[in-house]
């Protein structure tokens, strides 16, 4: 059984990668077998079809995502001893996640959020991943807030849900070959959700 598991696991992140590099329209199942090592009829022994295949690589890269941005954020803020900590480890989310190694991640979501809008069992699954997430990040708000360090009369959820459309929002200049420099855009960014605190 564990063998299965791994094999599954190992077609769902090869499928990933591929998703990454190729998008779901063109992504061939026997490349995803090859990469594995495994017959691409084997494949379907884990999977119905091809979109079962992309809807679990879809899902877990989603919830793969999110739990890595909003873990050392909690961390950080469970650290923060001041207001100034707090915004300290609000910089340093937004500079991990705005880095451009993390493009293809917010690609990837993007990806599986317009397969969501036709597939019920992804919707189903990326709600459930983004109140999983959303409500860790609405607790580091309402600790700000008991602290002083959140403006207490700001929906707390509104904000955490608003905060994750600030990121993905990135994706928009990054898809653009022509713009350049995203300093001015990060910047911007982290200073409004810095305000939005306020």
């Amino acid at each position: 059984m564990a063998a299965a598991l791994d094999t599954r696991s190992l077609l769902i992140e090869a499928t990933v990668k591929e998703l990454v590099k190729t998008g779901a329209a063109v992504l061939r199942v026997s490349v995803i077998a090859q990469e594995v090592g495994i017959s691409e009829a084997s494949v379907y022994h884990f999977f119905k079809n091809k979109l079962d295949l992309v809807e679990s690589a879809h899902i877990e890269s989603y919830r793969r995502s999110h739990l890595e941005m909003v873990v050392p954020f909690q961390a950080a803020v469970d650290l923060s001893e001041t207001n100034e900590d707090f915004r300290r480890a609000i910089k340093k989310l937004f500079a991990m996640v705005h880095s451009p190694e993390r493009y293809a991640i917010r690609a990837v979501r993007i990806q599986a959020l317009g397969a969501a809008v036709t597939s019920e069992r992804l919707r189903k699954a990326l709600i459930d991943i983004n109140g999983e997430v959303q409500n860790r990040v609405t607790e580091v708000i309402k600790s700000g807030q008991k602290l002083g360090w959140v403006n207490p009369n700001s929906d707390a959820r509104s904000l955490a849900y608003w905060i994750n459309g600030v990121i993905m929002g990135r994706v928009f200049i990054e898809m653009d070959p022509e713009w350049g420099d995203t300093s001015q855009w990060d910047e911007i960014s982290v200073n409004a959700v810095l305000r939005a605190f306020n």
